[in-house]
């Protein structure tokens, strides 16, 4: 398929609506002074706060999975993937820390944002899209390098597809071509591989990782996403939305 579509010019672009920019939930301007890391279990139950609180909110009827899918903003987090870009995304773990990293930027309209479209969209970035739809994925990874998280990987990735700031770039020629190479993935990696994590986690009925404990995977990463029961809803947002610009 020619990269030159417009996928923006769709059918399914009005699905875009407006969303306020979300500030991360640790983020600080006064770093005079190093503050103490929160435990897995404060992590956890702010996440559930955040999330119940924008469940409440009448913007999520039309403002789609901006408000759910949202990662902490650890101190220069949003500088990560520039350093990423450019080099081979080797295992879930490097994948993680990009996405979030590009997921940190994206919550910020204007030039940061453009930006990130402008290097996601060159052959580097285009390489970066492609490692991680071809990349297997499991509901129980766990720490295994070798296989990407559903919960902590797939599921922010599709958050950032779908981010308004990125949605809405006016950067034609790049925002296209990111659409383009996931259309051109697309059965691989929604119908075999998005679809059938969702059926799994609904069959258990659980959206817990039952290889590693919530503790230790929190404990690994503090920045990551944070999967929560709504997690079903947030994942069929993604998808219609992503399914949307294409």
């Amino acid at each position: 398929m020619s990269e030159s579509r417009n996928f923006r010019n769709s059918g399914g672009r009005g699905n875009n609506r407006n969303v306020p920019s979300f500030r991360g939930r640790y983020a600080s301007n006064n770093y005079s002074r190093p503050s103490a890391q929160p435990s897995a279990e404060e992590i956890v139950r702010n996440e559930r706060q955040s999330i119940s609180e924008n469940f409440s909110s009448s913007e999520l009827t039309y403002g789609g999975s901006d408000k759910i899918i949202q990662v902490p903003h650890g101190r220069d987090y949003d500088k990560l993937w520039r350093r990423m870009v450019e080099k081979e995304l080797k295992n879930q773990h490097m994948m993680r820390r990009f996405i979030c990293s590009c997921l940190v930027t994206a919550n910020e309209a204007g030039d940061k944002a453009e930006s990130l479209v402008h290097h996601l969209g060159s052959p580097e970035g285009l390489s970066r899209i492609r490692q991680i739809l071809m990349f297997d994925m499991s509901v129980d990874a766990g720490l295994k390098p070798d296989v990407a998280s559903f919960q902590r990987v797939i599921l922010p990735f599709l958050a950032l597809l779908t981010r308004k700031a990125i949605s809405d770039c006016t950067l034609e020629k790049y925002l296209n071509s990111i659409y383009s190479v996931v259309h051109n993935n697309l059965d691989s990696f929604i119908n075999n591989g998005v679809i059938n994590m969702l059926e799994i986690l609904v069959h258990r009925n659980n959206i817990e990782d039952q290889k590693t404990s919530k503790t230790e995977l929190i404990n690994d990463d503090k920045n990551a996403f944070i999967p929560t029961s709504q997690v079903y809803i947030s994942t069929n947002l993604c998808i219609d939305n992503v399914l949307s610009f294409l």
